[in-house]
């Protein structure tokens, strides 16, 4: 059973009960008209609102890179030769 709070003020126990996730509204005050016509220039471009592009820098800007595991990394590494190759020549 699903139950429905109503009232505005219970946005977070809606979400609870409902398993939405919960969406943060942020404001951003002083931002340089030069900043502000960048960012209307990319949302143009990318056919998307301000607001819109706004989220879409945040999330890449914010984005954690996946580690990958160490043998992954070793084999992505470049065949660049046989060990004689790297030998040290004593003389």
């Amino acid at each position: 059973m699903i139950a429905l709070i109503a009232a505005p003020n219970y946005d977070a126990i809606n979400a609870i009960v409902l398993g939405c996730q919960m969406v943060a509204n942020l404001v951003v005050r002083n931002v340089d008209e030069e900043v502000a016509a960048a960012l209307k220039r990319l949302a143009t471009a990318h056919e998307r609102s301000m607001e819109a592009e706004h989220r879409a820098i945040l999330r890449a800007a914010l984005a954690t890179p996946k580690r990958r595991a160490f043998v992954d990394v070793l084999a992505s590494m470049p065949d660049v030769g046989d060990d004689a190759d790297f030998e040290r020549s004593r003389g």
